[in-house]
């Protein structure tokens, strides 16, 4: 190689080391910007409005003419996990009054500006911003969830300004009052995410620790305490309505860990790119031993548990964006910022972006039937939003106009035609927000009505994550048309008039405020029959029906059996009951749980495996009852079939007998 040939490459190696690994800070921004307008076109080609986003908005409306912070005008409700986001989309829709374009353009100039600040967060924009850059473009969740009309434009906004301060500044009493102050706005955003922002708190605190140190955490936190004391004034209750119908379900821990972690599963499949790089971000302030960066890693772990903990979610990929922002912050920090490097990283995000079913950057118009119906909604109940609703909600889809057609048309029947006040409907966004303040709207699924949100789910075999149903009380519906109390359960009628009085009444009235304080100490929980509202088509028999015993092998018609549904049978034994080993007669071939109840609240459940015999018919299971509920003492079993190893297409089950004994 000829000198000037080797000074040349040499030069260019040199250009290209410089300013973190770009030739020039200059050329560094060009590519960065470059990038961002790259973001924006994936914006734009994809951008969608989901249903769950206009149940907000018709919080918006009313709260933005004159209705209040509610949902159903009637009552106090808290309909919403965001406040932050409801007040800033208030903000625009108040001068509009339009939601589509309105929500949407918000959603995609908060995004672009979180973005930006992801970039622009380093004096030095080197290899692994742009590597960073890359990754959330290439994030089928990351980017799909950057519209919606949810929350998460003003989660990643917040969360780049948080890590920022975090990690370029000298740790101080001052800095900490001003990262004290964004983590609570972060939590005014989505409370949940207070887990990410919780490590690098305690961190900074740690390190600053004095007197003068804590009250500079105490003001910054002033924002969480003003939202939650006026939430309980307001509303009655610290938490959102919401947080009460998909939280307080009594569904069995492991089986919402289980779900949860199909969740992980599912979004490894459908988007291999966005955990994959979450757990890239987690190991390299490990690897690389930068212990300032490790509690941003402890946060998103902490955050991932707790989405695990949950269920997940039914939106595929909503609950990650956020730990996903925080582990590109890290990895933009990361030792990329010479060119070889960064560009293997690059050529394998790349890679690993294209191996996914359908690729972020090459979906736009006609999304929606590119996935197939069966891709949609996966086994465990998680959906590809977006392709269920892109038809009908896509920016740059030419059907938008007529994809509301359904529901526009529904609604306005409704609300012209339909003398009916009070309404049953379920999936309320569009049709909630349609339909106007004059129409009560009533959903099984609890997310606006107090009183179905306090009552547990019904318990299934197949529920579905965020959507879990609730029995709707004899009387409720012609109690919420009339004004009078007329539900049948005498219990449930003196809770729902606490309920009532909260929602309702008076704000500072004594009797009022007696009522929050008794409700959110779970006083009242003791007139809600949880059990009953569980199951309400459980068949009932008492102890004394049971108590003969049916010959192993009997058929479902023989003499002494009892017929029971999905939602199982339940034993009252009229006392309780310290009794250690149970027999049980069941149809043999299925699975099982048998749930001990005491005083109105499950203690322990015990599983039941198939067992296969010849001929089929009644198996006799003997189990011994967990201590729990021996302590406890039990006053009811409830026995629930379970899908077994090859599931059935079966309705009806059949029990012989129930035995207690020493």
């Amino acid at each position: 190689m000829h000198a000037d040939q080797s000074e040349g490459v040499e030069g260019f190696e040199r250009n290209l080391d410089s300013a973190g690994g770009l030739s020039t800070k200059q050329n560094g921004r060009f590519v960065i910007l470059l990038l961002i307008a790259f973001f924006g076109v994936l914006l734009l080609r994809t951008a969608w409005i989901c249903d769950d986003a206009y149940i907000t908005l018709r919080t918006v409306h009313h709260f933005t003419n004159g209705y209040g912070l509610r949902w159903n005008i009637a009552e106090r409700v808290q309909v919403y996990t965001h406040p932050l986001w409801m007040f800033l989309v208030s903000g625009v829709y108040f001068f509009t009054q339009e939601a589509f374009y309105s929500t949407l353009s918000l959603s995609v100039f908060v995004s672009l500006a979180a973005v930006a600040a992801f970039c622009f967060a380093r004096r030095e924009t080197g290899w692994a911003v742009v590597l960073g850059l890359l990754i959330l473009c290439f994030s089928k969740a990351f980017v799909e969830y950057s519209t919606s009309g949810l929350e998460n434009p003003l989660s990643h906004l917040l969360l780049a300004f948080f890590l920022f301060v975090y990690l370029d500044f000298k740790f101080s009493e001052r800095r900490l009052l001003l990262l004290t102050l964004l983590a609570a706005l972060v939590i005014l955003n989505r409370m949940d995410l207070g887990l990410l922002v919780l490590p690098p708190l305690v961190w900074c605190f740690w390190r600053v620790r004095s007197r003068k140190a804590l009250l500079y955490a105490f003001l910054g936190m002033l924002p969480v305490f003003a939202w939650e004391c006026f939430s309980v004034i307001y509303y009655g209750f610290p938490f959102p309505n919401t947080a009460y119908a998909k939280l307080a379900t009594d569904i069995p821990p492991g089986e919402l860990a289980l779900q949860g972690l199909f969740y992980l599963l599912d979004s490894l499949a459908r988007d291999p790119l966005t955990l994959l790089c979450i757990g890239w971000g987690v190991l390299i302030p490990v690897l690389q031993k930068k212990w300032r960066q490790l509690p941003v890693a402890i946060g998103v772990l902490l955050y991932l548990g707790y989405v695990v903990k949950i269920g997940g979610d039914f939106m595929s990929g909503r609950f990650l964006t956020a730990s996903l922002f925080c582990a590109a912050f890290l990895i933009s920090r990361g030792p990329f910022q010479n060119f070889p490097t960064a560009l293997m990283a690059l050529l394998m995000v790349t890679l690993v972006a294209l191996c996914g079913p359908h690729p972020i950057m090459l979906t736009g118009f006609g999304y929606e039937d590119a996935v197939d119906s069966a891709s949609k909604k996966g086994p465990a109940g998680i959906a590809d939003e977006r392709a269920f609703y892109y038809r009908n909600t896509g920016l740059l889809n030419r059907d938008r106009e007529s994809g509301f057609k359904g529901t526009a048309a529904e609604a306005t029947w409704t609300d012209r035609y339909n003398q009916e006040t009070v309404l049953v409907k379920s999936a309320i966004g569009f049709y909630g927000y349609i339909a106007g303040p004059g129409k009560h709207i009533v959903e099984p699924w609890a997310l606006p009505d107090p009183l179905l949100a306090r009552l547990p789910a019904i318990y299934t075999s197949n529920w579905r994550i965020g959507h879990f149903s609730r029995f709707i009380p004899a009387g409720y519906i012609d109690t919420l048309k009339t004004g009078k109390n007329v539900i049948k359960d005498e219990s449930l009628a003196t809770y729902y008039d606490r309920i009532q009085l909260i929602t309702r009444g008076p704000l500072f009235s004594s009797a009022r405020w007696r009522a929050i304080c008794t409700m959110n100490a779970g006083r009242y929980q003791r007139l809600i029959n949880r059990l009953k509202y569980r199951s309400p088509k459980a068949t009932r028999v008492k102890l004394q029906r049971v108590s003969k015993r049916v010959a192993r092998g009997a058929s479902s018609d023989a003499s002494g059996t009892v017929q029971f549904s999905k939602q199982g049978l339940i034993v009252e034994l009229g006392r309780k009951y310290h009794h250690r080993v149970i027999e049980i007669g069941l149809d043999s071939d299925d699975c099982y749980h048998v749930v001990f109840w005491s005083r109105g609240a499950p203690v322990a459940t015990v599983k039941l495996p198939p067992q296969i015999q010849p001929g089929g018919g009644l198996y006799c299971h003997t189990l011994t009852v967990p201590r729990k509920a021996v302590r406890r003492e039990y006053d009811t079993i409830h026995i629930i079939p379970r899908p077994g190893p090859v599931e059935m297409p079966k309705d009806t089950f059949f029990a012989g007998h129930v035995l207690l004994s020493d």
